[in-house]
C-alpha cells in the first residue's frame, strides 16, 4: 500500500509538471540571427492607423520580410528587409537616436531589455505618436508585438509579426 501511494504521488507530480509550464530564464542571445516572417496579424489596420496609403499598405502586407538581430548587454542591432524595412544600431541607456525611414518619417529610437523581451520604443514627434515593439521568443519563434499610440487623440492599434529562425 505504501508503494502504491508513492507511485500515485509520482504520477501526480508528472501530470502537474506537464500542466504547469516552468519558468526558464533564456539568454538574450537567443534573439541573435536571421528570422523569416511566417505570420502577420492586423497589419493593414495597424498601418492605416499611422496614415499609410492604401497601395503602400497592400504592398507591405503582401511581403514576407526577414529580420536579422544582434543583441548583447550593450547594444541592439536590427536589420529588417522589405518596403517598411529599416536598419538600426542602438546603444543601451543612450539618448534617443534619430532615424529617418524610407517613407520620410523621422523616429527617435531607444531600446531596453526587460526580463526576457527586447523593447524598442520609437517616437514620432511630427504625427505625434509612439510605437512600442516588444520582441519575445515563444515556442521557438520570434514574436514582435507592436502597439501604435496616436498621442493627438489617444487612440491605439496593435499588430503582431511572427518569425521563424532562418
Amino acid at each position: 500500500r505504501i508503494l502504491s501511494q508513492s507511485k500515485q504521488q509520482k504520477r501526480l507530480l508528472i501530470i502537474s509538471r506537464h500542466q504547469h509550464k516552468q519558468h526558464i530564464t533564456m539568454p538574450i542571445s537567443d534573439f541573435n540571427g536571421t528570422w523569416n516572417n511566417v505570420a502577420k496579424e492586423n497589419m493593414d489596420e495597424f498601418l492605416k492607423s499611422q496614415g499609410a496609403p492604401w497601395a503602400g499598405r497592400k504592398i507591405v502586407c503582401a511581403e514576407k520580410p526577414s529580420v536579422t538581430i544582434a543583441v548583447d548587454d550593450t547594444s541592439f542591432k536590427i536589420d529588417m528587409t522589405g518596403r517598411a524595412g529599416f536598419n538600426l544600431e542602438l546603444a543601451a541607456g543612450a539618448e534617443p537616436k534619430e532615424y529617418t525611414g524610407t517613407n520620410g518619417k523621422t523616429w527617435y529610437d531607444t531600446y531596453e531589455i526587460v526580463g526576457e523581451t527586447i523593447v524598442l520604443t520609437r517616437v514620432d514627434k511630427k504625427t505625434p505618436g509612439k510605437l512600442v515593439q516588444v520582441r519575445s521568443i515563444e515556442d521557438g519563434k520570434l514574436v514582435a508585438k507592436n502597439t501604435w499610440t496616436n498621442e493627438s487623440d489617444g487612440s491605439t492599434c496593435a499588430m503582431t509579426l511572427t518569425f521563424a529562425k532562418a
